[in-house]
């Protein structure tokens, strides 16, 4: 019923749903996605590339959609084909990086535009080591 391919590996994560969720709370939460912007194609994608979304409950997708939209500046669009970003937690993820990401752009200490999918798809090493790491090369060393 959610137009994910039997074959397509999220199949498996996709029968988790059913299992954990009624059909009218599933329901819900694809209403709650159209009600902020979602068209019923692009619900559709996210679930096919993200089933869990719809396992999230509706106070975490509406607050990271709130974050996602207000804070950070993503088009629906943006996240529609990047449904994972709804999954992240907004305090210990999406929030800490966000905030780094615009002090380090304000300070001009970035030489790339990185997209924030990718920012926010990364290990936490790897954030680290490639984000902290240019930091710590351009800003000047204490005496």
């Amino acid at each position: 019923e959610l137009g994910i391919d039997r074959g397509a590996r999220m199949f498996r994560h996709a029968l988790v749903i059913p299992a954990l969720t009624s059909k009218e709370v599933v329901a819900r939460r694809i209403q709650l996605l159209q009600s902020v912007g979602f068209s019923k194609d692009d619900v559709l994608e996210m679930v096919r590339k993200q089933p869990l979304v719809l396992g999230m409950s509706e106070k975490k997708l509406q607050g990271n959609m709130d974050f996602l939209v207000r804070d950070v500046g993503l088009g629906v669009p943006y996240i529609a084909r990047r449904p994972a970003l709804l999954t992240y937690s907004v305090e210990r993820r999406l929030l800490p990086r966000h905030s780094l990401l615009k002090v380090l752009k304000a300070k001009e200490l970035l030489k790339d535009d990185l997209d924030y999918y990718a920012t926010a798809m990364m290990g936490e090493k790897f954030f680290c080591g490639k984000v902290c790491a240019s930091f710590r090369k351009t800003s000047p060393r204490p005496h």
